[in-house]
Formats: structure tokens, sequence, C-alpha cells
């Protein structure tokens, strides 16, 4: 009560210095506040709406990115959380559905060549008739040379899946060294408040530092005193 009092009193002497400099009334300067009030609260709902709207957008893109993180760490165990943006992510979808594609190619070739070489020398085994020690000899060298290739495939594969997995841990540690920044960040922006009533009018109190806020406009109105039990104006 002790704050509307001395609110009213000071509205009262601004109003009467205004009518002075301005020379028009305090009824007309009444109104003319009151409009640009509006106009301010209008542009303050506005801005809120859009801020919501932004955070609202933003935490749909977290939710999306931890979304996809959980069910990576459900197909590998040695897979962190992935929490990166949607564009990252498919990024790491077509890097991967490329690799996999040349992989296949390249499993494909070797097994044809492996396939050809073998059916000729089978082929050409068949038609020496009886063989000599030199052409089993050639038959055999055919053999390792084909095995040969065989092992070397394999260890360009393996040598492929382990460098393409190094890959992808780097990268998950990378998102992962991202993930705390996206998170404080969201901490930081929250704050919790509580519902109160004072004086038949309702307002939003922080709970952590006690200040109080408008209900529609949340601006801040001053600090609740406890002791007193009213809104002390800073």
């Amino acid at each position: 009560m002790k704050v509307r009092i001395e609110n009213k009193e000071r509205m009262e002497s601004v109003m009467r210095v205004m009518s002075k400099m301005t020379g028009k009334g305090e009824e007309e300067l009444r109104e003319m506040m009151k409009r640009e009030l509006e106009e301010l609260e209008l542009e303050v709902s506005a801005m809120k709406k859009l801020m919501l709207e932004k955070k609202e957008k933003k935490v749909e893109v977290e939710e999306e990115v931890k979304g996809k993180g959980k069910k990576a760490n459900a197909s590998e165990a040695s897979v962190s959380e992935s929490v990166s943006e949607a564009s990252v992510e498919e990024s790491k979808k077509e890097t991967k559905a490329e690799k996999a594609k040349a992989e296949k190619a390249e499993k494909a070739k070797a097994e044809k060549e492996a396939k050809a070489e073998k059916a000729k020398a089978e082929k050409e085994a068949k038609k020496a008739a009886p063989k000599k020690k030199s052409e089993v000899k050639e038959v055999k060298e055919v053999k390792e040379v084909k095995e040969t290739k065989t092992k070397a495939t394999k260890k360009s594969e393996t040598k492929a899946k382990a460098n393409e997995k190094k890959e992808e841990e780097k990268e998950e540690k990378e998102l992962e060294r991202e993930m705390p920044t996206l998170e404080e960040e969201s901490e930081a922006e929250e704050v919790e408040v509580e519902e109160m009533e004072h004086d038949g009018v309702k307002y939003l109190r922080a709970v952590s530092t006690g200040i109080v806020y408008d209900m529609e406009t949340s601006e801040e109105v001053g600090r609740w005193n406890d002791a007193t039990k009213s809104i002390e104006v800073e």
C-alpha cells in the first residue's frame, strides 16, 4: 500500500511538471501516456511471443538431436550420445552412405576378379591332360596370387573400416564437447518463478532472487521484502 501511495504522488508530480512544460491539461497528458503505454505493451507482447517461438524452435531442434543420439547409443555401445544439429547428422549419414557404397563396389569388383581368375585357372587346368609338373606349378602360382589378392582386399577393407570407426569416434567426441555449451545456454535463459498475490494483484516472483515481475508484461516491478510483506521498488 505504501508503494502505491508513493507511486501515485510521484506520478501526480510528474504530470504537473509535464503540464507546465507542454501547456497541455493533465487529462490530455494522461490520455497520451495511456496510448503510449498501450503501444509499448503491444510491442512487448509481440517481442515476448517472438522470443517464445524462437525458444520453442530451439528446444525442438535439441530434442530431435538428443533423440538421434539415443538411437545411435542403442545400436553401438562404443558411440556416445550424439547431440549435433540436423545438418551435421545429415552430412554424417551421407558420408557413411558414400563409404558403404564405395566399399561394396570394391568388394564386388574383387570378388568378380577372383572368380574370373579361378574360372580361367580351372579351364586351363582341364585343357592340360596329362598335366606336367610345370603346369601344376603354374596353377599353384595362380592360386597363390589369387589368395594374396584376396588377403590384400580383406586387409584393405579391415583398414578402411577401422579408419571409418576412428573418424566416427572423433566426430562423436567433438559433438560431446559442443553439448555442454548448448545445455548451459538453455539453463542460463531460464528463471524459476512462482505465482504470488499482493494487494489483490497477481505477480510472478523469482524463487532464488525474490525479484517480482508483472504477470502480463514480465517486466520487473521490484523486490519482495518478506519481513515487511511488501514490494520494494529499487
